[in-house]
C-alpha cells in the first residue's frame, strides 16, 4: 500500500541537535516514514532538489565575480565550516561527519569544480566558511550570502544567526517534516 506524505509541522534551525532530532523522529514515526521537505510556492522538493538551489546562489555569484574569487581560493588550501574533517566530504552533500550540517563547504567545492577553479597549495590556511569567519569566509557564509530568488523564501517567525533574504534564510525558513500519511 503506498502511503500519501503529509505535513507535520514546519521546522526551523536544528544546529547541534540534529542528530538528537532524527533519533526522536526514527523512534516516534520510524526510519522512512518521515522526512524534511522544502516548500518551494505549491510544491514540496526533496533534499536533493533543495541542495541544488542552495548550490546555485553560490554558482551565480562566484560565476559573476570569477577573476576575485579565482585569486581568494589561491590563498588557501581548502575549506571546511565547523570541523577540518568537513573537508573529507568533498563534492557529496550527504556526508556529514560532525555535530551539524555543513554544505556551504561543498557547495563552494562543487561550484569550483564546474568552473575550473582551485585551491592553491598545501602550506596555506584553511578557509572557514562560517558567519563569523576572520577571513575571506565570512563572505561566503550562507547567513550573509544572497539567495538568488529570494522571492520563493517562505515568510516565517524563524529568526537566528542569518540575514534576511540569505541561503541559511531560505534553508532554514522553507523547511519542513513531513509523515507517511496513517502511520
Amino acid at each position: 500500500m503506498n502511503k500519501e506524505w503529509k505535513i507535520l509541522s514546519r521546522l526551523s534551525y536544528l544546529g547541534k541537535k540534529r542528530d538528537s532530532f532524527i533519533e526522536e523522529m526514527n523512534t516516534k514515526y520510524g526510519k522512512g516514514n518521515w522526512r524534511f521537505v522544502w516548500k518551494i510556492e505549491d510544491r514540496y522538493l526533496q533534499f536533493k532538489q533543495a541542495i541544488m538551489l542552495y548550490e546555485v546562489s553560490y554558482f551565480i555569484k562566484i560565476y559573476e565575480e570569477n577573476n576575485a574569487w579565482r585569486k581568494t581560493f589561491l590563498k588557501y588550501r581548502e575549506c571546511y565550516d565547523n570541523a577540518i574533517s568537513n573537508i573529507k566530504s568533498g563534492l557529496d552533500y550527504e556526508i556529514q561527519e560532525s555535530s551539524s550540517n555543513h554544505y556551504q563547504d561543498i557547495s563552494v567545492r562543487r561550484v569550483m569544480f564546474s568552473l575550473g577553479l582551485h585551491f592553491g597549495n598545501t602550506s596555506l590556511p584553511l578557509m572557514q566558511i562560517r558567519h563569523k569567519s576572520t577571513d575571506d569566509g565570512y563572505l561566503l557564509s550562507p547567513g550573509y550570502m544572497k539567495f538568488h530568488l529570494p522571492y520563493l523564501i517562505e515568510k516565517s517567525d524563524s529568526t537566528g544567526w542569518w540575514e534576511p533574504d540569505s541561503v541559511e534564510s531560505f534553508w532554514q525558513s522553507n523547511k519542513f517534516i513531513q509523515t507517511r500519511d496513517n502511520i
